[in-house]
């Protein structure tokens, strides 16, 4: 059995952010909806609004934000709706108190993760204990669903523990590969180019290109095909039993 230890692995997102609260009176004077995610996408990045049970909605404005890492984003309530009007204007009246985004310091995301997924054969990680993703990319629960999924059926398929966690942690690893990717890549498109010309111009070709040739790409895979995360873990853990036959 392999002997218990791992390492953690942590990347600090380039992508910065602040985080305002809108509350239920203007939620419900704006008319945002409460039973779904908030896009804003704006020049140099998108705001992200998530709805709360008491009908108050959170938000995080991301992307390019004024002024050095080490100094507040805004010194005066004059700075932050300056800024809003140029990049999400609709956020103005949304909310009320400015206040809460004056003399605050821009935060960076952090996603993890770790280089096994098994503590020998008395243990194994699940969910955030094994992968830290940002909240925009709403694989917290798919995440360690899929992580359960997998146990479960390394349980059931091998007679031996010792293959069954071997299945385990290879499969978790390769997991996490894609989804660290996917964060990367989603991130930017978040952050930078989303509602762009370029990002317009794209996503017009990705549609020809699947029309034509009938492929997706890694995120419409996980996001739209069922089971396409599983598929693309397996054909990753083909390729690596080839390299190490090779």
């Amino acid at each position: 059995a392999k002997s218990p230890g791992i390492s953690i692995m942590k990347h600090v997102d380039k992508i910065t952010y602040l985080k305002a609260e809108i509350t239920p009176d203007c939620a419900h004077r704006c008319q945002l909806p409460l039973d779904k995610i908030n896009f804003w996408p704006g020049r140099g990045g998108v705001s992200i609004g998530v709805p709360n049970i008491d009908g108050s909605v959170s938000v995080l404005i991301m992307g390019d934000l004024p002024g050095v890492f080490s100094s507040p984003v805004f010194s005066s309530e004059t700075d932050v709706i300056r800024f809003l009007q140029e990049r999400n204007p609709e956020l103005i009246p949304a909310i009320a108190d400015m206040s809460q985004l004056v003399d605050r310091r821009r935060g960076h995301f952090l996603t993890t993760e770790t280089s096994d997924w098994r503590l020998g054969n008395r243990a194994v990680l699940l969910g955030d204990a094994g992968r830290c993703a940002p909240p925009w990319a709403g694989l917290g629960a798919n995440s360690a669903l899929s992580d359960c999924q997998v146990l479960e059926e390394s349980l059931s398929k091998h007679d031996n523990l010792e293959d069954a966690l071997a299945h385990y942690n290879d499969d978790r690893i390769v997991a996490s590969s894609i989804i660290q990717e996917l964060v990367s890549k989603h991130g930017k498109l978040l952050n930078v180019s989303l509602g762009s010309r370029a990002w317009r111009t794209q996503q017009l070709f990705l549609e020809i290109r699947e029309r034509i040739t009938q492929s997706r790409t890694m995120y419409q895979q996980i996001a739209f095909d069922k089971g396409g995360l599983n598929r693309l873990i397996e054909a990753r853990l083909q390729d690596r039993r080839i390299s190490k036959r090779a």
